[in-house]
């Protein structure tokens, strides 16, 4: 197994992102590309990620593999890595081999970890209500609601999206009407959600290449959280704090 990309600050901020839910996770390196499934400690939140392989400029691989890390130490690694990234497996140890082909260069071997990872599936909730847009937005509208409160409130009513938080007498209110959406199907919904970990989320908001949220809700239903790009997706299931007013 051999993968090479020069675009390492695309996966650096994704797995970011993923650690700050879950430290331990199982890297899957298939033919069509890499991916990872994973449920935070409190089952709250689970992410799914792909990269297709047409996002490296080389993807060797002689069979399937599952390579389970410390994420939080590939993390720290690849912030150390300069214009190519090298991704190897140490034939016959359970070594992940990471290299910095730049100016210096660079070797870090990680150890593999003995996977305790639960088997898990993608919620079959058929939502209608789904709003995509800027992802940009998303993330501001996060960012001014946390400023008031633990938890917010996210819902469609009429023809616009809202997201609110209140604590004691202060109270926080963000519209996004429907024409400043890139689509908007709509049914009138609502659940609460915790702003620590939309907080965290909204943080994908920083790729480039993932500039788009689509945003499934239902009342007191998990919500979805889509970012897609050409050839790498992030999707989230955050489920619903169902006792908030």
């Amino acid at each position: 197994m051999q993968l090479k990309s020069t675009q390492i600050e695309q996966l650096t901020k994704v797995f970011e992102t993923i650690v700050n839910l879950v430290d331990e996770v199982t890297l899957k390196v298939e033919p069509e590309g890499i991916s990872i499934r994973a449920m935070d400690p409190a089952h709250v939140a689970l992410v799914d990620f792909e990269m297709k392989k047409e996002a490296f400029d080389e993807y060797k691989l002689e069979e399937p593999v599952e390579l389970t890390v410390d994420l939080k130490t590939v993390v720290n690694v690849l912030k150390r890595v300069e214009q190519e990234l090298v991704i190897k497996l140490k034939e016959g140890e359970n070594v992940l081999v990471i290299l910095s082909e730049g100016a210096v260069k660079k070797r870090f071997n990680i150890p593999l970890i003995e996977s305790a990872e639960e088997s898990l599936k993608i919620p079959g909730i058929e939502f209608e209500t789904v709003v995509e847009l800027d992802s940009s937005l998303f993330k501001n509208a996060i960012a001014d609601t946390s400023i008031i409160g633990d938890y917010a409130t996210v819902k469609v009513e009429g023809d616009a999206l809202f997201f609110s938080s209140k604590s004691d007498e202060n109270v926080v209110e963000i519209r996004i009407d429907k024409e400043n959406c890139i689509s908007f199907k709509k049914n009138d919904a609502k659940s609460h959600f915790s702003l620590e970990y939309l907080k965290d989320m909204a943080k994908v908001a920083d790729i480039k290449t993932l500039n788009k949220a689509k945003l499934s809700l239902g009342n007191d239903l998990p919500l979805r959280l889509e970012f897609e790009g050409d050839y790498t997706r992030l999707l989230f299931f955050l489920a619903p704090r169902v006792e908030a007013d």
